[in-house]
Order: structure tokens, then C-alpha cells, then sequence
């Protein structure tokens, strides 16, 4: 009984005990959701010992921790490989590496910056303060402003006040800002029922209505310049719903190219002024390559702009053709504005061959064919360098040449990095969905399943719409339709028609056999797996289980 006691107590302290690798906790499986609930604030990388990006990230955790123990702050950083804890990568969804997470009372909060050491060091530095901080002089302020990073501060009454939760709810959206607040009477700048912004350089007074929704939209618009890099703090911002704009001028140019053009940034300055609230000008480097392919922009093309609006799964973009003057540029976006400009889109030229079975669509040619009432049509929806998209080609293309003869399936593919399509949300890289024969052709379905040669089958399968086989050639050979008939013999003819059960239409024949197709697939592969491979020496034999 001793003894058990003894080894009782030592596997106690073996689970308490988690070691450290440069002052970063080393978590596992076994010990990560008890640390986790040790500590009330907590950073935890994710990270795979077989990305060099994971190895670098941990190097920059490890220097920040230095840096921060230098002003006397104390962070708990933990780091876990996902390859040797699958468990716990799985129950947070972890997908590629490193990633970054705050826990904060067991709350994870996924951070989504940039890996460089100056954001990820304010992100920890922010982690530690409490929401909104309370502050009681300008000398406390100041020194929050001096660390280089936005401030808000708000000076209200007293915390039960409507203004006092309202700022409170407000501030909490902008996570990479310091959020300060006042409450009662203190010699402080700030006006009663006021918010200051100090953000580059600049304090902006807002002396609005203390809202929610004004104020959120009044930070945004005040805080972001003029013209704005194509910085990930400030994008976050520029789609935010709370400010209201939905139009972007889209400037594409070097990096240096305002610096170097300080009358063409006056010029752009004043009319981002004069649009506020209405627009916003965005600068997009030339080393933005996906950005440029993604809008159509040829890098010989450069200096040049867009207009461009953001709806709910689509963006228009409206081209701009003229000499960069000052009344050629807000005519452009007063034109942009009553909607007499036509939006442009992205296209491949129409492809004349088939890849393989599979009919290659683009943007010119893609609504003629997926909206044709008489053929259900199959698209992938692929982009560029995606792996996935690889792995599943051999299957999607063995599911075409089994339906190339039946003329109500057509089996397509299109890439959207190269081509434009309109009002389509892409739910996972492929996307595979079936645009119904039936109606206007319109009715689209979308796969929720992995997709593989067995599961789009029965996809397929599940929602097809039969359509008659010679209608569906008629319609292709591009034969009128037939004249309208009496009622009367509309019923002879529709009961001439009707056939026994156990008569199948050519189009529904097809399919059966490409379902015991993939049945034989399926048992070959069983068969496959009910084998061993035995390796002795340089012999090899299979051995039947």
C-alpha cells in the first residue's frame, strides 16, 4: 500500500512538471488543457518541426520573450508540435503552420497578423493588459502612446453610464489598438464624453454622438490615411462592415511610387479626402503578384488604377482609361458613381478541345454552359497551386469519360484565379457543385462532402435531373422546337410514353453502369487492402490474410 502511495504521488508530479525550451513551455497531448487552465493569460505556438516557417516563428517567440522580461513583463509562452499531438492540432483545427493563439481565462483567440516581430510583440503586450484599460492622468496616457501603436482613450462619467458601454462595445473591435478610458472627473485632456485617437503622429478629436455604430465607424475612417498601403492592419479595417464603405479605388504601383510622384499623392490625397465615407484609395505594390493576376492587371501596364465594389460573394471592377488629371479621375469615379460604367471581367480565351473528357470553361463561356436548361452540369471550381485540386484530377477526369456520351451531363472544370465568376462563394478549394438541368438552369447545389471519385458519384447521383435524351440532343443539334399541339393529343402522345418500369432511358442506363463501375472500383480496392506485401531479402511474396 506503500508503495503504490509513493508511485501514486511521483506520477502526480510527473503530470504537474512541464518542461521548458528557451523559457517556452514544451505542451503535449497529456498536458495541455491542465496548463492551459494553470494560467490565466497564455500564448501557445503551433507549430511542425517539418516547416521551416514554424522553426523561424519559434527563434521570434524567443526573442520577444527576452525583450519583454527587459521591461519587467512576464508572458506564459508555451509551443506544441502538431506532428507528435495530433489531438490537440485536431480539436483546434489546425491546418498550416505556425500559428499563433491567446488564451485568456481558456478562451482561445486566434491571432491572424503578420509573423513579424514588432506585431506579434504588441500582440503579447496587449494580450496582458486587460480589455480596456483604466487610466487616470495624461502622463499614463502618453506613455501608452509612446509605444508607437493606436490609442484610443475616452473620457466618460462613471462606468455605469450608457456612454461608458457603448465606448466599451466599441473599442473592442480594434484589437491592435491600445483602448484607454477615463471615468469621473480627472485632469485629463480629454473632454467629458469625448474619444481621443493618437495614430501616426496625429491626435483626432471626435466630438459625435457616443454610439456604437458612429463611433466604430468614425475610428476607422480617421485612423486609416489617405492613400492606404496594402498592410494587413489596415485591411482589416477597410472591409470592416461597420464603416459603411463598400467601393475602393485600387491604385497599383512600385512601393515607392508616391514618394517618388509627391504631385500625383497630393492629387490622390485631396480627392481620398473629399470621397470619405463614400471611398477609399488603396496603394497595391507591384510585388503583389496574386493581387495583380487576381484583378486582371499586367505589370507592363503599371502606374494604373480600378474602381472596384465588394459585395457579398462577388467584386465588380470597373477599369479606368485616361491621363491621370485631377478632373479625368473624379469624372471616372462620378461616372463609377451614377453607374454608367460597365464592369469588366477576367477571362481565359474560350478553349476549343476538352482536357481529356473534361470541358474546360471560362468566364466568356461559363454561364452559356452551366445555365442551359437541358444538361445538368458538373463544375470544379479549382485555382491556381492548389494541391488538392492535383490530387483530385485523376478522379474527376475518370467521372467524365463515363458520362461523355450522355447528353443531359456535361462535366466541366474552371479555374477562378484565370476567370472571373459571378456571385460565387467558394466554400472549400475544389469546389464542386452541379448547376441542374430543369427550370431557367440556374439551380445550383453545392458539395459539403470530401470529394473523390465515390462520393461526387453519388452526389451526382442524389441530384440530377433526368431530361428526356432526344430533347437533350435537339436542343444541342439546335432544332426548333415543335409546334404547339391540342390538348387532346398532347394526352395521347404523354400516354404512348409512359413505359414500363422496367424500361430504362438510355441517359439512366449510362448511369447504372457507371455505378457498378465504381462498385468494381471499390471492390478492387478492397481486395487491395486484404493483401500484404512481405519483404525478405530480395524475395517478395503476398500473403492472403
Amino acid at each position: 500500500m506503500k508503495g503504490f502511495f509513493i508511485a501514486l504521488c511521483l506520477l502526480c508530479f510527473t503530470m504537474g512538471e512541464v518542461a521548458t525550451e528557451n523559457g517556452i513551455l514544451l505542451l503535449n497531448d497529456d498536458n495541455f488543457q491542465q496548463t492551459v487552465k494553470e494560467h490565466e493569460v497564455m500564448f501557445i505556438d503551433f507549430y511542425s518541426t517539418g516547416a521551416p516557417e514554424s522553426l523561424a516563428f519559434t527563434a521570434t517567440l524567443e526573442k520577444i520573450l527576452k525583450n519583454l522580461e527587459a521591461k519587467d513583463m512576464h508572458p506564459v509562452i508555451a509551443k506544441i508540435d502538431h506532428y507528435t499531438n495530433p489531438k490537440i492540432a485536431q480539436i483546434y483545427r489546425i491546418g498550416g503552420f505556425p500559428v499563433l493563439y491567446l488564451f485568456k481565462k481558456g478562451n482561445p483567440r486566434f491571432y491572424d497578423g503578420d509573423l513579424n516581430e514588432d506585431d506579434v510583440q504588441f500582440f503579447i503586450e496587449k494580450g496582458l493588459e486587460p480589455g480596456l484599460i483604466h487610466v487616470t492622468s495624461d502622463e499614463e496616457i502618453q506613455s501608452y502612446v509612446k509605444r508607437g501603436f493606436p490609442t484610443l482613450v475616452a473620457h466618460v462619467n462613471k462606468r455605469s453610464s450608457k456612454e461608458y458601454k457603448n465606448y466599451r462595445k466599441a473599442a473592442s473591435v480594434y484589437l491592435d489598438f491600445f483602448t484607454l478610458v477615463v471615468v469621473g472627473k480627472a485632469n485629463v485632456e480629454v473632454p467629458m464624453n469625448q474619444v481621443y485617437t493618437y495614430a501616426r503622429g496625429e491626435k483626432i478629436i471626435y466630438d459625435g454622438k457616443m454610439t456604437v455604430k458612429e463611433m466604430k465607424k468614425w475610428i476607422t475612417l480617421k485612423y486609416l490615411p489617405a492613400i492606404i498601403p496594402y498592410k494587413r492592419q489596415y485591411m482589416k479595417l477597410v472591409f470592416a462592415r461597420e464603416n459603411g464603405v463598400s467601393d475602393h479605388l485600387l491604385f497599383f504601383a512600385d512601393k515607392d511610387y508616391f514618394q517618388e510622384n509627391p504631385e500625383i499623392a497630393a492629387m490622390f490625397e485631396k480627392i481620398a479626402k473629399d470621397y470619405i465615407g463614400r471611398l477609399f484609395i488603396v496603394h497595391i505594390s507591384s510585388s503583389e503578384a496574386g493581387l495583380l493576376d487576381y484583378f486582371a492587371v499586367d505589370p507592363e501596364s503599371l502606374p494604373t488604377f480600378c474602381l472596384v465594389k465588394n459585395g457579398e460573394n462577388d467584386v465588380s471592377k470597373f477599369a479606368f482609361r485616361g491621363a491621370f488629371e485631377d478632373a479625368a479621375v473624379r469624372e471616372y469615379i462620378e461616372s463609377y458613381f451614377r453607374g454608367d460604367l460597365k464592369p469588366y471581367f477576367k477571362s481565359e480565351p474560350i478553349y476549343k478541345e476538352r482536357e481529356g473528357d473534361v470541358r474546360i470553361l471560362v468566364h466568356d463561356d461559363f454561364e452559356q454552359v452551366v445555365y442551359d436548361p437541358t444538361v445538368n452540369v458538373l463544375v470544379e471550381f479549382v485555382t491556381n497551386n492548389c494541391r488538392a485540386c492535383e490530387k483530385l484530377k485523376e478522379d474527376y477526369n475518370t467521372i467524365a469519360g463515363y458520362f461523355v456520351d450522355v447528353p443531359d451531363i456535361e462535366v466541366a472544370r474552371i479555374n477562378i484565379s484565370k476567370n472571373d465568376v459571378s456571385n460565387l462563394e467558394m466554400r472549400s478549394n475544389p469546389m464542386i457543385a452541379l448547376y441542374k438541368a430543369g427550370g431557367n438552369g440556374r439551380e445550383m447545389v453545392v458539395m459539403e462532402k470530401v470529394p473523390n471519385l465515390g462520393t461526387i458519384m453519388q452526389f451526382l447521383g442524389d441530384n440530377r435531373v433526368s431530361v428526356n435524351p432526344q430533347a437533350a440532343m435537339e436542343h444541342m443539334m439546335g432544332q426548333q422546337p415543335a409546334e404547339e399541339k391540342p390538348a387532346e393529343e398532347v394526352k395521347e402522345e404523354v400516354k404512348e410514353e409512359v413505359k414500363p418500369a422496367e424500361e430504362v432511358k438510355p441517359a439512366e442506363e449510362k448511369h447504372e453502369e457507371v455505378k457498378e463501375e465504381v462498385k468494381k472500383e471499390e471492390v478492387k480496392k478492397e481486395e487491395k487492402m486484404e493483401k500484404e506485401v512481405k519483404v525478405d531479402g530480395e524475395h517478395t511474396e503476398e500473403v492472403e490474410l
